[in-house]
């Protein structure tokens, strides 16, 4: 049987050394990005990129690409663009939502996105409405990069 060094390292006393998973880098902010919101008849996978939503008073974009598996989201912040390794915009019936908390309401502090899907009915007490449910990413501003945290998947409220 092998043990693990990190638990032997522990057992013995030693404390380990955690390193943070790597971030990935900035990237050169591209010159075609797009300024108005995608559209599910705009999909043709060849390339480019689409935006997916915006905060624009804060100056913050959403991205993906125009791609036949949509794995990659691009976030920018200013002149700040960087990327994530995440499947999103799986239903292109529906945007995504973003939106940012100072973290006073008892929120993550950050960026949230609701990655949107259509799931089910809703009843609202008069008639059956689409429902959805999200996955929610909290992107998290440490001042030179973004740091993303799978937070949760749960029902969207009707709106």
């Amino acid at each position: 049987m092998q043990l693990c060094p990190r638990f032997l390292s522990c057992w013995l006393g030693e404390a380990p050394t955690l390193r943070p998973a790597p971030t990935p880098p900035a990237r050169t902010l591209p010159a075609d990005l797009p300024d108005t919101l995608a559209r599910a008849e705009g999909l043709d996978g060849s390339g480019g990129y689409l935006l997916l939503g915006v905060l624009p008073e804060l100056d913050i974009a959403l991205y993906c690409d125009n791609a036949q598996v949509r794995d990659t989201a691009y976030l920018r912040y200013g002149e700040h663009f960087q990327s994530f390794d995440q499947e999103i915009w799986s239903d292109p019936t529906v945007l995504p939502r973003l939106t940012w908390s100072d973290g006073a309401d008892g929120a993550l502090p950050g960026l949230a996105v609701h990655y949107l899907s259509h799931q089910g009915t809703f009843f609202d007490g008069e008639r059956y409405h689409p429902g959805l449910t999200g996955e929610e990413v909290v992107c998290q501003w440490d001042g030179t990069q973004w740091t993303d945290v799978h937070f949760r998947s749960h029902p969207i409220p009707y709106s």
